[in-house]
């Protein structure tokens, strides 16, 4: 029989409501946001910083902005390629001008 593990989840609402205190390495999940808080067996829901382990937009992170990582390329195509980039075994080059 396959084993299920779960999370603990509420919604953001009902985790600022019950503010509870999550033992030390405990996950939380909000079921609206997608956000997660880790536990450290002291710190109150409200009090703890979403964890930066979950996946999605990150500029709510203390020190951090929606664009800060200027090495990555973005979906939208909007940043080209200023160095090549080595992927492994493929290489990704950008375009250089020639001179005629």
């Amino acid at each position: 029989m396959a084993s299920v593990i779960q999370l603990k989840r509420k919604t953001a609402a009902a985790w600022t409501a019950g503010n509870l205190v999550l033992a030390a390495g405990e996950p939380g999940y909000e079921t609206d946001t997608g956000k997660m808080k880790i536990g450290d067996g002291t710190t109150a829901w409200t009090s703890l910083a979403y964890s930066g382990a979950v996946g999605g937009d990150h500029g709510g992170l203390a020190g951090l902005t929606h664009d800060d990582h200027t090495h990555y390329l973005l979906a939208a195509g909007t940043r080209a390629l200023s160095a090549d980039w080595d992927a492994g075994h493929s290489r990704f080059g950008h375009r250089r001008s020639r001179a005629t």
